[in-house]
């Protein structure tokens, strides 16, 4: 054997050494050639493999069932629970059923990465899937108030709520049932849902009845990055005002991180909350645009900082329909917003909550999960 020959040899063992100890030494020159060959190709392979793995998965409200694989849209998941419980990987897509709805929250468990965001979307054809933060009311448990005529009904209510929605029309929340005189009015006192209306809340109000705000949020993206949103819709949250939830919520989990931040939001509807429409909080890098925001009872978008080290450098928020919101229609509340910053009120819509604010603190801005 020559000298050139050796060093060939000795650098494929080197390989075959690294790479393909489990296939066992080869007891000749040549088979040792060919077994570093193959253990390499399957080294390769599977590094490739790893790294370039995405998958799809699928969620139906009405046909899904939680112990399907989810891959396929025959074979869907039924709840956002099983969701929620799921580790994505980079790049992964998440695709909701259209005319399904969730009476649930979408707490998004992973992140994505530069490279490979995962994304969530919509599949099938009909309305956009909707995530409700509001719980129909036991339309066979309304009884008429005693001592207030027929106008004023009560149902047994366990979760406070800060919003109440008759057939999809938010209503108008009273300190009292005292002072309840007109449709659409409400209050809750003790684990009890009062509401005006003439007849039967059960028959007045079917489409698809009362709902009662039960959960703080419809999305919440706390401490998540690389999350691509598209072509859902959110309603009924029932954040606590000027505290924590809001349709879309994405704050950081506690000061040391981590942060959300590179998240895209496109084409969604928010609509009908306690909170603010969309809250993302200490999140650089992010887009919301295209999205139709109204009816909630805090800012239509707000980008804002909360936490010093968690800059924002970046943000664009554009082509955005927002109205009818009872706080602005977009505000920025950030210290020291530096780079590219988009904050565009087109086509937003006259109204209440249509306008447009940006503030920056001068000194320490608000506890997290908090507006001014």
């Amino acid at each position: 054997m020559n000298l050139s020959t050796r060093s060939r040899v000795l650098r494929e063992n080197d390989s075959y050494i690294f790479t393909g100890r489990l296939l066992g030494r080869a007891s000749h020159e040549g088979d040792t050639t060919k077994y570093s060959r193959t253990a390499c190709l399957l080294f390769v392979l599977l590094v490739v493999g790893t790294e370039a793995h995405s998958a799809t998965y699928y969620v139906d409200s009405l046909k899904g069932d939680d112990a399907n694989p989810g891959t396929t849209p025959d074979s869907p998941w039924r709840s956002l629970a099983k969701v929620n419980s799921f580790k994505f990987a980079p790049g992964d897509i998440l695709l909701l059923r259209r005319g399904s709805l969730w009476r649930e929250q979408l707490i998004f468990p992973s992140s994505g990465s530069a490279d490979a965001p995962i994304a969530i979307d919509a599949y099938g054809e009909g309305e956009r899937p909707l995530i409700n933060g509001a719980d129909l009311v036991d339309a066979a448990s309304w009884t008429q108030n005693p001592g207030r005529g027929s106008q004023v009904w009560r149902n047994p209510v366990p979760t406070e709520p800060n919003v109440v929605l008759f057939d999809g029309i938010k209503g108008h929340k009273k300190p009292s049932s005292l002072e309840i005189i007109a449709p659409m009015e409400w209050s809750w006192n003790s684990g009890t849902l009062y509401v005006f209306s003439p007849d039967n809340p059960a028959v007045a109000f079917i489409h698809p009845g009362v709902e009662s705000g039960a959960r703080p949020s419809g999305l919440n993206l706390t401490g998540i990055s690389y999350v691509s949103v598209k072509n859902i819709a959110v309603s009924g949250a029932n954040a606590v005002p000027s505290g924590e939830g809001a349709g879309i919520w994405a704050i950081t989990i506690n000061p040391e991180g981590p942060t959300p931040g590179n998240l895209a939001i496109e084409s969604v509807t928010v609509m009908n909350g306690a909170g603010d429409g969309i809250h993302l909080e200490n999140a650089d890098h992010c887009t919301v645009n295209s999205t139709l925001v109204h009816d909630n009872d805090g800012a239509g978008i707000e980008l804002y900082r909360s936490i010093g080290k968690f800059p924002i450098t970046s943000a664009n928020i554009m082509n955005n329909q927002i109205h009818h919101n009872n706080f602005n229609g977009m505000a920025s509340a950030a210290p020291n917003i530096s780079g590219d910053f988009a904050l565009s009120p087109t086509s937003l819509a006259v109204g209440r909550g249509a306008d447009l604010e940006r503030t920056k603190w001068p000194s320490s801005p608000p506890l997290p999960g908090r507006r001014r």
